[in-house]
């Protein structure tokens, strides 16, 4: 082992120490927030259906990039003024300003749409499609 990985691994135990247990490695570089209730509303004038994969998030002004989000199932025939929720663990920071990008379809076609700023700090998020 180098210094520097001996040096870093000592740092870490310390700060582990005063903080309590260390946060696994890859919840340090891409964040995790657990449990959070993402809900669509349904605000199109028609049903709709929210596909399980293809959305995605990141945190703003990160340096990684968007991450894959997949839902725990997907939502067919979302009737108009209704709403959805799914639960999921995130793989970015529980924040105030997250960005997601939502996909859904209905009777004229698939539609995305990037939600920014959205406060997910209360493990809660709501997306209205229109």
């Amino acid at each position: 082992m180098s210094r520097f990985t001996l040096a870093a691994l000592g740092l870490s135990m310390a700060l582990g120490a005063l903080v309590g247990a260390p946060a696994p490695a890859h919840a340090l570089l891409t964040g995790e927030c657990k449990e959070v209730e993402l809900q669509f509303k349904n605000e199109t004038g028609s049903k709709v259906d929210v596909p399980r994969q293809g959305h995605r998030m990141r945190n703003k002004g990160s340096l990684e990039s968007w991450n894959k989000l997949e839902l725990g199932a997907s939502k067919n025939g979302l009737a108009n003024g209704s709403s959805w929720s799914s639960v999921n663990d995130l793989t970015i920071k529980c924040v105030s300003d997250a960005e997601f990008e939502i996909k859904w379809s209905d009777a004229k076609g698939d539609h995305t749409k990037i939600f920014a700023s959205v406060d997910i700090s209360d493990k809660k998020a709501v997306f209205t499609l229109k």
